[in-house]
């Protein structure tokens, strides 16, 4: 077996290029549209590390997400920013203090 080779493979025209495994392997270190950017379409895409960075979700038509986990770093400014519970579980402590609740 040769290493550090590189191959090849263009389908021409319309042609489709099909990988499909017999069992479930590895893909790394790949950059996917970093020559030709394109749209990737995935029936699932799980991140499990690192970050999405600079991705808007529903930028070009408008879509909803659902995440398992996420972190906030920063405390809201716009009326439509996301908070975290730190910041909430403060915020109803000095409310109910200056309230008397």
């Amino acid at each position: 077996m040769v290493s550090n080779n590189n191959v090849t493979i263009s389908p021409q025209a319309n042609g489709v290029l099909t990988i499909r495994p017999t069992s479930i392997g590895t893909l790394d270190n790949v950059t996917v549209g970093g020559t030709i950017p394109r749209n990737g379409t995935f029936s699932n895409l799980v991140s499990a590390q690192g970050t999405l960075n600079n991705t808007t979700i529903g930028l070009t038509t408008a879509t909803s997400a659902a995440f398992t986990e996420v972190s906030v770093q920063q405390d809201p400014v716009n009326p439509s920013d996301v908070t975290n519970k730190n910041y909430v579980d403060n915020t109803a402590t000095v409310l109910a203090i200056a309230l008397g609740v």
